[in-house]
């Protein structure tokens, strides 16, 4: 996911401004929803967990990309428009 040292303002900037403004030749990528974890095929457990930790890893990032759209159209959208 995009963001590093500008956190999220890539989602809410023109990417041009941000690729070459604000963090240098990188575009900020909003990430897609990872989907539900497949376990591996593999029968080893070490294996397993790293997938499973590196698919709950793109979860988070989802989730707190996510999260930050969100708060950005609540405090974009009266109150009165929310309820």
């Amino acid at each position: 996911m995009g963001g590093e040292k500008h956190g999220h303002i890539g989602i809410v900037i023109p990417d041009a401004k941000y690729f070459f403004v604000l963090n240098g030749g990188v575009s900020f990528m909003v990430p897609a929803y990872p989907g539900h974890y497949l376990a591996s095929a593999l029968d080893d457990p070490k294996i397993c967990a790293k997938e499973e930790a590196q698919h709950k890893g793109k979860l988070r990032k989802y989730a707190e990309c996510a999260g930050v759209i969100k708060n950005f159209i609540v405090k974009a959208v009266d109150e009165e428009w929310l309820a």
